[in-house]
């Protein structure tokens, strides 16, 4: 159609001037002439006229096309002034669209504690928030055409320069910032490039988004302390067993460093001994909903056990937060423990003596489970003191409740030896011994000893009276003895007599 109307306008320009009046006015100045040295009265040859009309319809048709091309090159400017009209109200609307966009931009990033901004490939900044203002100070305005370099300063600049370079190539960009920024000496920061695109996929620009993040590195710091002092190591792991996360205070559950081993499986961080224990952990987890305590062994490089206890516990979302503690030392402690209280247990039972503790503030009164064997009383019974006072008779009853009651308000203690009548009926002899402790000058416990005395007792009591038996008959044997002396002295008389009366009748006879 440009190649129909590129010719048209060159044959219009070759015959306008002919089909104008004036070029035909011209023509006929010239036919005029040319048929004035002929024959007035001679007609016109057929072949002459002929040719003459052909002319004229050509010049008329000429004419017509000149005429068409106007209204077409007419209609065409309407068009185009339409066009150009149009255009003009689009980009008035194109207009006021970015300016909505950007009031839009400029309520939404105000209201962010960050610094948001819009940065050509120039690196000369073409959007940016309010939080600007309050960092650097000046106006609004002010930034607006500045470059990266004149608002971050040289050492800000000099470090974020090749993450400028990569989100300028249309890459997505992330990395923190330690620097001085604004009014503020030093500061750490998290920043982010993203690219933006035009439709032809060509990088304009990037957004940049800037956040202070010093005091969470602060508070970080101090969380961080806080976990280096205790002896836990924590470790979040997500539902299919990946190790996202973790503070590990005992290397030897890792197969490698902390940092290395983040993003690994479970069974691929830990040694197998832990990892085992720790996914069977978080099975059971799982299935009951709540945390679950498990144990493992791990054997050091000195073919040593240690011993290691975990919490695992199911969070909200999907994930596991393990705890776990070396718990040799404890272990070992309580296996000491065990065994000096079975020893202990041993030695009662020899000895037939228990423990007891009372509490005067919560009046609570326990007691060992040898004091449950002298009452012949199951090993879950637990009294209280009044209680503990009806298996002796009221006489002793009285004896105990008063020294109990001394102990607790003169800090007096008592060492006692009484009757007392189990739960089965038994008779037996008990000793009792109280000690009052406290502070600040008032009594918080009395605690002592309960132990079965009714075998020396008993022993007591028969030697009593064997002694008492030894005595009668040694009165007896005193009696005896008297009674002999006196029969003695009474023969010894009577002989004394009887040589007498023997020495008389000798000398008669004589």
């Amino acid at each position: 159609m440009a190649t129909v109307l590129r010719s048209l306008e060159r044959l219009r320009r070759l015959v306008l001037p002919f089909a104008s009046p004036v070029g035909l006015t011209v023509i006929g100045l010239f036919v005029g002439p040319t048929r004035g040295f002929s024959q007035p009265d001679e007609p016109l040859s057929q072949p002459s006229a002929f040719g003459w009309g052909i002319l004229a319809l050509i010049l008329l048709v000429l004419f017509l096309l000149a005429l068409g091309y106007g209204i077409v090159r007419a209609r065409q400017a309407a068009r185009l002034s339409c066009r150009l009209n149009e255009s003009e109200d689009e980009k008035k609307k194109l207009g006021e669209k970015l300016k909505q966009e950007n009031r839009r931009f400029d309520l939404m990033s105000d209201s962010l504690p960050a610094l948001v901004g819009y940065i050509d490939k120039e690196e000369r900044y073409r959007q940016n928030n309010a939080t600007y203002v309050a960092w650097y100070g000046h106006p609004r305005d002010w930034f607006r055409g500045k470059t990266m370099r004149e608002v971050m300063g040289q050492a800000a600049y000099a470090i974020a320069e090749p993450y400028i370079r990569k989100a300028l190539e249309g890459e997505f960009v992330e990395f923190q910032l330690e620097s001085a920024i604004g009014s503020v000496d030093h500061a750490f920061m998290n920043v982010t490039y993203i690219p933006h695109r035009s439709e032809t996929d060509e990088v304009e620009g990037f957004y940049s988004l800037v956040q202070d993040v010093t005091e969470s590195r602060k508070q970080d710091a101090r969380v961080s302390g806080v976990l280096e002092a205790i002896p836990d190591s924590l470790f979040e792991v997500t539902d299919s067993g990946v190790l996202v996360n973790c503070h590990a205070n005992k290397s030897q559950l890792l197969r490698g460093s902390a940092e290395q081993m983040i993003g690994s499986h479970v069974k691929d961080a830990f040694h197998p001994a832990s990892s085992g224990a720790i996914l069977r952990g978080m099975e059971e987890a799982r299935f009951k909903g709540r945390l679950v305590t498990i144990e493992f062994q791990v054997t050091a490089a000195a073919e040593t056990k240690q011993t290691f206890e975990g919490r695992i516990a199911p969070t909200e979302t999907g994930a596991f937060l393990v705890i776990v503690r070396e718990i040799t030392d404890r272990k070992i402690a309580e296996e000491n423990l065990r065994q000096s209280q079975e020893l202990l247990k041993q030695t009662g039972e020899m000895a037939q003596v228990g423990g007891w503790e009372y509490n005067p503030a919560t009046s609570h009164l326990t007691w060992s489970d040898q004091v449950n064997r002298i009452h012949e009383l199951p090993s879950t019974y637990l009294p209280t003191l009044e209680e503990s006072f009806a298996f002796f008779p009221a006489d002793s009853a009285s004896v105990i409740r008063e020294h109990m009651a001394h102990a607790v308000e003169r800090k007096e203690g008592f060492d006692l030896e009484l009757p007392l009548t189990t739960s089965k009926g038994s008779e037996r002899w008990v000793r009792v011994i109280g000690r009052p402790t406290g502070q600040n000058g008032k009594v918080t416990k009395v605690s002592g000893s309960f132990q079965d005395i009714t075998n020396r007792k008993l022993a007591e009591q028969k030697v009593m009276e064997a002694r008492l038996e030894a005595e009668e008959q040694a009165a007896k044997l005193r009696a005896y003895t008297r009674e002999l002396a006196s029969k003695n002295d009474e023969l010894q008389k009577a002989r004394e007599e009887a040589e007498a009366g023997t020495r008389a009748k000798s000398e008669f006879l004589a």
